[in-house]
Formats: structure tokens, sequence, C-alpha cells
């Protein structure tokens, strides 16, 4: 059993991070490791999300291959879409399995969102409040605020996994 397994085994056999770009991290090499990021752009195209006849089979194709790869994190931009159909697919595997399943986004605090510029974004703390309001109505994400550029590592993990406190 290598190092990483044995630190990761406290935790369910997933974690989902939902990205934004209200958020600025990073991971130490033992969690980057495990992670599988999710990058096919149909599930961010909003033309996509209205044909209700191929999306949700894309995002299966794709949550699917997330977890054959036996990665314990997977990666993905936050979209509503991608927010109903993470529900869907946790409601369904916890039915399945013992596991749970940890949902995760991150944010900094206001001081340093307000002092941050991303090009493309004209107030980065109106970004945040409308992602914020728009995961209100899932409380299986659990918002978390962590300094700019923090290094994500296990014991971190570990810590949001045993904390049962609600985040919003």
């Amino acid at each position: 059993m290598n190092s990483l397994t044995t630190d990761l085994k406290p935790f369910p056999s997933l974690i989902i991070i939902f990205e934004h770009f209200a958020s600025i991290i990073d991971f130490v090499p033992s969690v980057k490791n495990a992670i599988y990021r999710i990058e096919d752009k149909r599930l961010d195209d909003r033309k996509e999300w209205q044909n209700y006849d191929t999306y949700p089979k894309i995002y299966i194709q794709n949550i699917d291959k997330a977890v054959s790869t036996g990665k314990r994190i997977i990666q993905m931009n936050y979209n509503l879409a991608t927010a109903v159909m993470t529900k869907d697919f946790i409601d369904l595997y916890e039915e399945d399995n013992s596991d749970k399943i940890l949902c995760l986004s991150f944010f900094h605090d206001d001081e340093e969102t307000y002092h941050t510029h991303i090009d493309g974004i004209e107030n980065l703390l109106d970004y945040k409040l409308n992602l914020i309001l728009s995961m209100i109505d899932y409380p299986f994400i659990k918002k978390i605020i962590v300094p700019f550029n923090f290094k994500i590592n296990v014991n971190f993990l570990a810590d949001l996994l045993n904390d049962n406190t609600v985040y919003t």
C-alpha cells in the first residue's frame, strides 16, 4: 500500500472539488497525484445544458471515467448543471455504497477577493456572491474559505471530512 493510499484511508471513496474563478488554490504533491480533472468543455456549455437527451450522458461518461481511474479526488468546473448532476450522482452512489462523497468548493475572504483582478470578470466580489447564491440549493457542497494560493494537504481534507460545520 503506497503512502498516498494510507494518507487517504480515512476519506470517503470520493472527494469532488468544484473549481471556479473566485478561488486560487494549489495542492501538495500527494494530493495532486490523487486528482482526476474533468475537462470536458461540453459540461460548461450553456447550450448543451438545455439538451436533456445528451447532457446527462456527457456528465455520466465523464464521472464514470473519473471514478474508473481509481483516483480519490475529482476536480471539475462548477456550474448549475454540474451541481444538479452531481447531486443525482451522489444520491445514486450512496444508495449502493456505504462510503460517502465529500463535495467542496473553495473561496477567499471578501477582503482578498476585493483586491484581486481576473481578466474578464469586472467585479470579483459580485461574481463570488452569485456563485455562493447559486450553491445555496446544494448544501452537499461545503463552501470553504481559504487564503489565496492555499496548498491543500491531506490533513486539511481529513479535517473537512470530520467537520460537520455547514459552510455557506
